[in-house]
């Protein structure tokens, strides 16, 4: 249950992330009270107890700050599609600029279809049908909300009285480390699932590496890997991995990677590029 209630919380933060982005701060804090007031009633009704409330606003919390920053990035690179058109840059350009916008869209809506689909696996049909009513009608069911509480700041007052526990997890505080170890964890998932669009757009455009190249000849790497089947039924362990930050820049080792091709260990460098922990380098062992 504990993994399916931080399921709840990377779905619904996933879907809203976008509108947050553009919002003033005043109005962001208000609209993050409301999708937590949302995630309360989901509970009560699906029956949770305290303990897995208290994990599903915690799940809710931590991806806010990860969801957040890709969807700044999904807007940085709406940004450059539409200077790009407005500029009349080249076909190969405006293309180019196009397929990174459109993967971090599949990116999104992959992970979200994703999340609802496991959820499935300890959520009755009904619950699970309201799940994704509630993903689906977010914005929707935000107005309504925010129309029966009435004024502005009602939510906040309402979470102001809500259970200590649950208070405590409505303003949280992200660490760099676990900003970028929640990075690492959704680069693990996406090479395990082989999306290399998702896995390449965790990558900065100053990717360097003494073998494969820049981002490109990453792409192509592991496309290659995909189609030889080396990712076919990978696990990537992070367990012994840690973390060291040195200003906005860190390193995530070891990682353990296995796999068709036998074992490897990943040294994985990353550094913060408009708020989002990007990753800029890494060296592969073992191989």
């Amino acid at each position: 249950m504990k993994k399916t209630v931080f399921t709840l919380g990377i779905i619904v933060v996933m879907v809203c992330a976008g509108a947050q982005a553009q919002t003033c701060p005043k109005a962001a804090a208000d609209d993050a009270a409301l999708e937590q007031l949302l995630l309360l009633q989901f509970a009560k009704a699906c029956g949770l107890d305290d303990y897995e409330l208290v994990e599903m606003l915690t799940g809710h919390a931590e991806f806010r700050a990860t969801m957040q920053a890709l969807t700044e990035r999904r807007i940085s690179a709406a940004v450059d599609l539409q200077k790009a058109i407005d500029d009349g840059a080249n076909s190969s350009a405006i293309a180019s600029k196009m397929n990174a916008l459109m993967a971090l869209d599949k990116q999104i809506l992959s992970a979200k279809q994703g999340a609802v689909s496991e959820a499935g696996s300890v959520l009755s049909a009904s619950d699970q049908a309201a799940l994704y009513l509630l993903v689906s009608e977010l914005e929707q069911r935000k107005q309504q909300l925010r129309a029966a509480l009435g004024a502005s700041g009602a939510p906040r007052t309402m979470l102001a009285t809500a259970p200590p526990a649950v208070a405590a997890v409505a303003a949280p505080v992200v660490s760099p480390k676990e900003a970028i170890l929640a990075s690492i964890k959704t680069f693990a998932e996406k090479l395990a699932a082989k999306d290399i669009d998702a896995v390449v757009n965790q990558f900065s455009d100053s990717f360097s590496h003494y073998e494969l190249g820049d981002k490109e000849g990453m792409r192509a790497f592991l496309k290659d890997a995909a189609d030889m089947g080396y990712l076919d039924d990978i696990e990537i362990d992070l367990d012994d991995a840690e973390v060291e930050i040195d200003g906005d820049k860190g390193t995530v080792y070891p990682i353990d990677v296995f796999g068709a091709f036998g074992s490897a260990t990943l040294e994985l460098k990353g550094q913060q590029e408009k708020g989002a922990w990007v990753l800029t380098g890494l060296d592969i062992s073992g191989i």
